[in-house]
């Protein structure tokens, strides 16, 4: 569920989520525009790396966030946008994407090989790369 008190997300000071860890990357992506909120998940049984509270502890998570003595981790996102060959935007500033765990570019039909060069702050970094972010930590360099 959506739910922007008055139309403005910044107004949001927690999200809860119940689920896996594809409902916080969900919960993340609804912020795609500023600073993501805390966020407090619960797992419901199922595997998750981003889960640091199972359901059945709700209680004392949710005493721990509401006391002030809950510690906050904060993630990393990263902003991409996309350009074509002429360096010019193939999207509006709207279509940006604020990604949080990874991002995977993909061919699709095509059976040709893409062609991808890397830009970090303007600057040309490499023709491919792999990064995960905080997360789960590794990069490859091509």
């Amino acid at each position: 569920m959506t739910y922007f008190p008055s139309g403005s997300p910044e107004k949001i000071n927690l999200v809860v989520t119940l689920g896996g860890d594809g409902t916080i990357l969900h919960a993340s992506s609804l912020f795609s525009s500023g600073a993501v909120p805390p966020v407090l998940s619960f797992s419901m049984g199922t595997l998750g790396f981003l889960l640091p509270f199972h359901i059945d502890d709700f209680d004392k998570a949710l005493e721990s966030v509401f006391s002030g003595k809950a510690t906050i981790l904060n993630r990393m996102r990263l902003a991409c946008t996309f350009y074509d060959n002429e360096l010019v935007r193939k999207s509006k500033e709207t279509d940006d994407w604020q990604v949080m765990n990874e991002i995977a570019l993909h061919r699709g039909s095509s059976p040709h090989l893409n062609t991808i060069d890397i830009f970090v702050d303007g600057q040309h970094l490499t023709e491919a790369v792999v990064v995960r972010l905080y997360t789960r930590l590794s990069v490859h360099w091509f």
